[in-house]
């Protein structure tokens, strides 16, 4: 955690950058909520558009390689589900926002 004349120190440098939008579903969080959220009919629809957002960074920064890193909240428990055995069962999962995916 973060003190407040920590923020202060870096707060006209913080507040030039711009939030893209979140990948959130309130299921997972249940005590947050947020207005910058990434909309989709299925959770496929919204990692690709996480997977566009990072091109696209990628290439407005001319990056050649990039470390990503999870800052998300803790999820709730989910228990593990045949869909979850293999990328192709999982993908298939999110394209039909199967209950298993919550």
């Amino acid at each position: 955690m973060l003190d407040a004349h920590h923020l202060a120190l870096v707060k006209t440098f913080l507040s030039k950058i711009k939030p893209m939008s979140a990948a959130f579903d309130q299921e997972y969080v249940k005590m947050l909520n947020g207005k910058n959220v990434k909309k989709g009919k299925t959770k496929y629809d919204i990692a690709l558009q996480v997977k566009d957002d990072i091109a696209k960074f990628k290439k407005k920064h001319g990056c050649s390689r990039m470390v990503m890193l999870w800052c998300g909240s803790t999820e709730v428990f989910m228990k593990t589900h045949e869909v979850h055995a293999t990328p192709e069962t999982f993908e298939a999962a999110m394209k039909e926002n199967h209950p298993a995916m919550r």
